[in-house]
Formats: C-alpha cells, sequence, structure tokens
C-alpha cells in the first residue's frame, strides 16, 4: 500500500515539473521570438555590416535558434507540444548539431563525425534526435574529464532477434 501511495506521489511531482516545465519554456519561447526576429532583421538589413558586427548577429541567431529548438523539446517534455516524425536524413542532422556538440565536449576531446554515405532515412522527431545526441555528447565528455576522442558515426544497423539476445536491456 505504502509503495502504490510512493509511486502516486512521484507521479504527481512529475506532472508538477512537466507543468512549470512547460510554463517556463512557453514564456522563454516568446522572448525569443523577439531576439529571433531582431537578429533577423538586423541581418537583412540593406546597410553594410562590418565582418565582427556580422559575424556577432549571426551568433546570435544561431543561439537563438538553438535555444528555440531546446523549449521545443522542453514543451514537448511537458506535453505541451505534440512530437513530430518526419521522414529524415541523419546525415543532415548530425552535422546541424556539430558546433554545439565541439562547444559542450571542450578542447581536451577530439571530436571525430564519420557520415556514411549509404545511411538509410528514418522516421523521427528531429529534435529528439539532436536531444539524444546532446545527452550523449554530455555523457561521454563526463565520462572523459582528462580527454579523450568522442566519435560520432552514422550507420546502417539491423536490430534482430539475436542482436537483441546479445545486447539485453
Amino acid at each position: 500500500m505504502k509503495e502504490s501511495e510512493a509511486q502516486v506521489r512521484q507521479a504527481q511531482k512529475m506532472e508538477s515539473i512537466g507543468q512549470l516545465a512547460g510554463g517556463i519554456a512557453h514564456d522563454f519561447n516568446n522572448l525569443l521570438t523577439l531576439i529571433n526576429g531582431y537578429s533577423d532583421m538586423l541581418l537583412s538589413e540593406t546597410v553594410p555590416h562590418s565582418p565582427l558586427q556580422h559575424s556577432g548577429l549571426t551568433a546570435i541567431r544561431e543561439a537563438g535558434q538553438q535555444a528555440a529548438m531546446l523549449t521545443q523539446q522542453l514543451l514537448a517534455f511537458s506535453r505541451k507540444q505534440i512530437l513530430e516524425p518526419m521522414v529524415v536524413d541523419l546525415n543532415v542532422i548530425v552535422p546541424k548539431t556539430m558546433k554545439l556538440v565541439r562547444r559542450l565536449i571542450g578542447k581536451n576531446i577530439t571530436l571525430t563525425v564519420c557520415l556514411n554515405s549509404n545511411v538509410g532515412q528514418v522516421s523521427v522527431d528531429p529534435g529528439q534526435i539532436e536531444q539524444v545526441i546532446m545527452n550523449l555528447t554530455v555523457n561521454a565528455r563526463d565520462a572523459m574529464p582528462q580527454g579523450g576522442k568522442l566519435t560520432i558515426e552514422t550507420a546502417n544497423v539491423e536490430i534482430d532477434a539475436t542482436f537483441l539476445s546479445k545486447h539485453q536491456g
């Protein structure tokens, strides 16, 4: 009886966290809309920018876009946004995440990216794949505090009964 009560309390806590995350993500998304809108507007002005201004504005826009993607993932977590699986090429998604991956791992970890040119397309929510890459990157970084090598690779893998029997869990 006590175990089921504890499970109910835990479920209520998780629901509350999801609601809180959704509320914050919604408000944050509104701020990002302004940031991204103004950075796009400034980048598209006809007045030429100095290289420094242009690179700074481009960095602001890219950071805003990455923050918007993270916000979308928070909204999905809070169940306020439906995941949108679509057929995608992982060889397009993986390179887009590499700039952030490089920032996450720091200078003492060597990053290698191997994209298999024959990789098949998959039906996934692109934001979820990006989140998986980020989570695995953070785990790898934390597992190599003295530095090391991180390889991100795309490949076709068939998961059959034999594979599952060798890789339980």
